[in-house]
């Protein structure tokens, strides 16, 4: 029965997130549209035209974590709202497969990162204020520092929704 709601929610969101895409005129498909299309376990790599500005902030990979974090945020013993992300991790050229093979660990503990997040209150109502996002960050970054033996940049929070 707990579970119920959870599963409500995010099918709540997903069937948002789709209407919102028709009604902004996802007809048109982008390259990140058909990026976001592909299979979930296909790996990303980043495609910067050389001499561009983003070429000379970044020559890395970028790894796109197959699914959706789900995080319960709960509030005395009852979940109060739910938050959902994607991720996706900045790696060094030439080690997206070998980042992408540890992916189970590296969602292991994300999850451990982010339910300690939630636990902590850092998903309240100023969830997406800079200081907690980089909290966020800044520990997700080191443990997939950890886990990839400091193979990953950076990690990016591609979407963060609460509901």
């Amino acid at each position: 029965m707990k579970l119920i709601l959870p599963i409500i929610l995010a099918l709540l969101g997903t069937g948002a997130g789709v209407g919102a895409a028709i009604v902004m005129g996802a007809d048109k498909q982008s390259h990140d549209t058909e990026i976001a299309c592909l299979p979930a376990a296909e790996k990303i790599v980043a495609e910067t035209p050389p001499g561009s500005e983003e070429a000379l902030l970044s020559d890395g990979e970028f790894v796109k974590l197959a699914n959706q974090f789900l995080v319960p945020v709960l509030v005395q013993d009852e979940v109060d709202a739910m938050v959902v992300m994607s991720l996706s991790l900045e790696v060094e050229p030439g080690t997206t497969s070998e980042v992408f093979h540890l992916e189970p660990k590296i969602r292991d503990k994300f999850l451990q990162i982010l339910f300690d997040h939630a636990n902590k209150g850092h998903f309240g109502s100023g969830y997406t204020s800079n200081r907690s996002l980089e909290i966020l960050r800044n520990a997700l970054r080191a443990a997939a520092q950890d886990i990839t033996r400091g193979k990953t940049r950076d990690v990016l929070i591609v979407e963060i929704a609460k509901q």
